[in-house]
């Protein structure tokens, strides 16, 4: 186990094992229950889904998922890393980073835990020569947005969601208008 690099000594970052994947679930849900919105996706899958995708992460060398361990050696948050490989011109684009979850449990946040597993991402990444890394966040979730925005990352696309009833109602309007 690597202590983390904030100087606190309450927590510890390393890879998650096959022994962590029930909490990294349950942390899961709680981190889908956060996303409960009724602008945002639901979320996919259920335990089972996650439990299935996450033991495969163990096993894959394109992706690795992290936890934070407390010295009560109970895991309060995680982040999942990927390596994703692209047909790209641009050889800085081949292999891209893609950190896709991190939840650090409510109790925990402020104390550089979420920082200390980015930090450990950043290593996989470094390691395996990816040099441009996404994440993708809740547009008004300010705390995720502060969050990355320190560690440098800036928006640069725009996702947008509706649905066919609200789609069909706008482009009636429109073409009455017309």
């Amino acid at each position: 186990m690597k202590p983390n690099r904030t100087g606190r000594k309450d927590f510890t970052v390393r890879t998650a094992e096959k022994r962590d994947l029930r909490a990294i679930v349950e942390l899961r849900n709680k981190l889908d229950s956060h996303h409960r919105h009724p602008r945002i996706w639901p979320p996919e899958g259920g335990k089972k889904q996650n439990l299935s995708r996450y033991r495969q992460m163990l096993n894959q060398s394109t992706a690795r998922l992290f936890v934070v361990e407390s010295n009560g050696h109970k895991i309060v948050g995680y982040l999942t890393a990927i390596v994703q490989t692209r047909k790209c011109s641009d050889r800085g684009y081949r292999r891209v980073g893609a950190i896709s979850e991190l939840f650090v449990e409510k109790r925990c946040r402020r104390h550089g835990i979420g920082r200390s597993l980015v930090e450990a991402a950043t290593q996989f990444f470094l390691k395996r020569k990816v040099r441009h890394i996404t994440v993708r966040n809740v547009v008004f979730n300010k705390l995720a947005n502060g969050f990355w925005e320190r560690l440098s990352f800036r928006p640069v696309i725009y996702t947008r969601t509706t649905n066919l009833y609200k789609l069909t109602r706008a482009l009636q309007r429109r073409k009455h208008q017309s």
